[in-house]
């Protein structure tokens, strides 16, 4: 088997495994958010501002997350030959084996989603698609399946360049993959992150904003 048959044998196993594994994750944050909000009275702490969760607003966000994967699958009837088209016209010949690929693989994939997201937040005509995503008044894991049905039309435009500098579709599609399941953990109240970990990267947030400003 070689390099390329191996990425995509990862990510059907991590499609395989995501729906239980997203549904098991949700099933123990109901749990825990209730055993904590059970507590006696006299305890008091950030989990009693919690709201956990709501039968109807998780099926709705549910039915979106499935709805998502079907123009998934509809988008890749374009979006796919044209990566395909811009890495046969690859800038560069990358290592597939080389030690540095996932890496850089990994962190070129987050920096093309930031651009997307970011733009989705301040551009209108973005906004009116990726807003679904906000709609909900919860904040759990079954909120981080309340996708854009319309997003994946267009979304894949932001990726195009990695493919143009030698990135094969297969390769993006497992560091995409990797991205999502990861991003889903960010949706909870439940786990938070502080001390110096959160320091860090609150810094890096404050200097690209600042960046940010100076080109408006």
């Amino acid at each position: 088997m070689n390099q390329l048959s191996q990425f995509q044998l990862a990510t059907q196993l991590l499609y395989a495994v995501a729906i239980p594994y997203f549904f098991v994750a949700m099933w123990l944050e109901f749990r825990l958010i209730k055993s904590l909000q059970g507590r006696k009275p006299d305890i008091q702490g950030p989990i009693d501002r919690v709201q956990g969760y709501e039968l109807k607003d998780s099926l709705c966000s549910i039915a979106m997350g499935a709805l998502k994967l079907m123009t998934t699958a509809i988008a890749l009837i374009w979006s796919l030959p044209l990566m395909a088209w811009l890495y046969q016209h690859k800038v560069f010949e990358l290592g597939i084996s080389s030690w540095w690929f996932i890496p850089l693989l990994i962190v070129g994939d987050d920096f093309c989603y930031y651009w997307y997201h970011r733009v989705a937040h301040r551009c209108a005509l973005f906004w009116a698609e990726h807003s679904n995503h906000h709609t909900s008044e919860h904040y759990n894991l079954s909120t981080a399946l309340r996708q854009s049905v319309l997003g994946p039309f267009y979304s894949f435009v932001f990726w195009l360049p990695l493919a143009w500098l030698g990135f094969d579709p297969v390769t993006l599609a497992f560091a995409h993959t990797v991205n999502l399941l990861y991003q889903y953990w960010i949706h909870s109240e439940v786990f938070e992150v502080h001390g110096w970990f959160e320091k860090v990267f609150h810094f890096i947030q404050e200097k690209l904003k600042l960046n940010w400003m100076l080109f408006e």
